[in-house]
C-alpha cells in the first residue's frame, strides 16, 4: 500500500534523518516523503526552521496542507529548548525534580496536541506521528558511533557525535554546532546515517532514547494496522 508522509521538522538535517528512518522502515514499499517545514527554496537551501517554526506549524494551516496530499504527518522537535517561551515545557516537575525522559516526552506531545485545534484536523490526529528528540536529534545517532554508556546520552550530543566522528572517520569534517545544516554538515549527517542499513539497526538504536523509541513504536503500530 502506498504511503506518503509530510514532515514538519526543525531543519534540513533533521529531515534527512527522519527520511532515512522511514526509507529503511518501509523498505520495499512505495513511500513518498516531503519536507513541508522548513520549506525548500529554489536555491536548494531551506527556509528558516527551528523549534518556534515547528510550534507555529502545529497551530496554522500547515497540517491541513499536509493532509491534502499525504496519508500521514510527522512532527519532529528537540527538547533542549522546551523550557523557553513559548514552548513552555519545563525539564523539572512541580517539586523541582528533573523529569524522566519518558515524562518529558509525554509532556511535549501534550503541548503539541494542545496546539492542534483546527477542526479539519481533529479526525486525522491518529495519523500524526511525533518524533520527540531528547534533547536533540543528534542523540538519536550516538548508538551508531558508540556501544558504551555514551550511546544513551542526552546532553551535548553534537559534541559527543563529533567526538565519535573524529574517532571513526579520521579525516572527516566535524559538525559546526553554530550551523550544522551547512553543506559540509549535511554530508557528515549523510555519512553517519548511512551506517543504518536495515530496519533492525534503527529499532536497536531507538532503545537508547525515549523519544526515539516512541517514534519507532508509532511506525511499528502503523505497520501492524495495515497487515
Amino acid at each position: 500500500m502506498e504511503k506518503s508522509f509530510g514532515v514538519i521538522c526543525e531543519g534540513p538535517s533533521d529531515y534527512r534523518i527522519i527520511k532515512r528512518i522511514l526509507e529503511l522502515f518501509f523498505k520495499g514499499e512505495e513511500i513518498f516523503i516531503t519536507c513541508i517545514q522548513p520549506k525548500p527554496l529554489p536555491s536548494g537551501k531551506s527556509d528558516f526552521g527551528g523549534w518556534p517554526k515547528v510550534l507555529e506549524s502545529c497551530g496554522n494551516d500547515t497540517l491541513k496542507e499536509i493532509f491534502e496530499f499525504n496519508s500521514y504527518a510527522i512532527i519532529q522537535i528537540d527538547t533542549d529548548c522546551s523550557q523557553d517561551k513559548p514552548f513552555n515545557v519545563p525539564h523539572v516537575d512541580g517539586n523541582g525534580k528533573v523529569k524522566s525522559n519518558k515524562q518529558l516526552c509525554e509532556n511535549v506531545i501534550i503541548r503539541l496536541e494542545n496546539l492542534i485545534t483546527q477542526p479539519e484536523i481533529q479526525d486525522k490526529k491518529q495519523r500524526i506521528l511525533v518524533a520527540i528528540c531528547i534533547h536533540s536529534i543528534e542523540c538519536w545517532l550516538l548508538p551508531i558511533l558508540y556501544s558504551d554508556h555514551n550511546n544513551s546520552k542526552i546532553n551535548n550530543c553534537i559534541h559527543e557525535l563529533n567526538r565519535g566522528i573524529q574517532r571513526k572517520y579520521k579525516k572527516m569534517v566535524i559538525l559546526n554546532d553554530k550551523n550544522k545544516n551547512e553543506p559540509n554538515g549535511i554530508k557528515v549527517f549523510d555519512r553517519v546515517i548511512s551506517e543504518w542499513r536495515r530496519k533492525t539497526d534503527v529499532i536497536v538504536a531507538a532503545r537508547n532514547n525515549a523519544g526515539f523509541q516512541k517514534f519507532i513504536d508509532s511506525l511499528i503500530e502503523l505497520q501492524a494496522d495495515e497487515t
